[in-house]
């Protein structure tokens, strides 16, 4: 009769360590395609939050084009007077940054 052979059971066989192998990459490239795609979705609203940033500094020259229109501070015959003139005044003072509040 042949005596039984004492297997030391505390280490990893082969076939768990393959497996172990192969869930690990899965999650490894599942992880590594989510990745990829937040960087591709990031640029694409860089670029969106670049084109809007370019239409409201757009849109800000034409309001103040369309708000100096007709003023002359110059010019005793301005059509804008008083109340709009000092508005405007204001406002220019606003955009160059002298305008200060007490």
């Amino acid at each position: 009769m042949k005596s039984p052979i004492n297997l030391n059971t505390k280490g990893l066989t082969l076939i768990e360590l393959v497996v172990t192998l192969i869930i690990s990459g899965i999650v490894i490239a599942g992880v590594y395609r989510i990745f990829v795609a937040q960087s591709k979705a990031f640029s694409v609203q860089d670029q969106v939050v670049e084109v809007q940033q370019n239409v409201r500094s757009a849109v800000e020259l034409v309001l103040r084009d369309l708000r100096m229109a007709g003023y002359d501070d110059y010019s005793a015959n301005s059509t804008v007077h008083g109340y709009e003139s000092c508005c405007l005044s204001c406002f220019q003072q606003f955009h160059l940054g002298e305008l200060r509040v007490l």
